[in-house]
């Protein structure tokens, strides 16, 4: 058993260490196309009304969900 756990933590500390390196480069990378850390977007975001008759039924069925799992409409 200690050698399975050896070698998963060997493969899990490679995988975390190339994954910070790749994300070195990727920065790197977005630097050197002229990204200094601030988000743009063409036009100002706005809440429109088809968005709201979507979110309005999503948040009553996620209540609904928590109600029914806690035990409350029995």
């Amino acid at each position: 058993m200690s050698r399975r756990a050896r070698v998963a933590g060997g493969m899990v500390g490679s995988l975390f260490l190339r994954s910070i390196e790749r994300s070195e480069r990727i920065y790197a990378a977005m630097l050197a196309r002229g990204y200094d850390g601030e988000a743009r977007a063409l036009r100002a975001p706005s809440l429109h009304r088809r968005d709201l008759l979507t979110a309005v039924p999503f948040a009553l069925v996620m209540v609904a969900v928590q109600v029914v799992a806690r035990g409350g409409w029995r």
